[in-house]
């Protein structure tokens, strides 16, 4: 048995990760999981769906998408960022950024190909 305490020695608090587990609802608006169980079985049957965007051109790759995680760990007051666009040039991860919403992340990857393919 480990000696590793989550969740401070109470066997029915919930784990300090669960903050941090998120989905996507049918409009895209972001969830946190009720259970480990329920957002694996959510992450199982989600998959492209949680892709936002993607751009590739002459080794620049943006990738933004839905992580299923609070990459804020819960610091932020908009709240919770699940979605990151990730910005790699030949390979190299160069860049990255979070948001908290669908639409703000369609916004930031916009944003992220216009700042690296200088189209504004």
């Amino acid at each position: 048995m480990s000696d590793v305490m989550i969740n401070d020695g109470d066997p029915f608090s919930e784990p300090p990760f669960m903050k941090s587990l998120l989905m996507l609802d049918h409009e895209r608006k972001v969830l946190r999981a009720r259970s480990h169980s329920e957002w694996v079985a959510w992450w199982v049957v989600s998959g492209a769906h949680r892709a936002v965007a993607r751009y590739e051109d002459e080794g620049l790759r943006i990738v933004t998408s839905f992580l299923g995680l609070d990459l804020t760990h819960g610091d932020r007051p908009e709240g919770p960022h699940g979605f990151e666009s990730i910005v790699y040039q030949n390979g190299k991860h160069i860049d990255d950024d979070t948001y908290a919403t669908w639409d703000e992340a369609e916004r930031g990857h916009a944003a992220m190909v216009a700042r690296y393919t200088g189209t504004f």
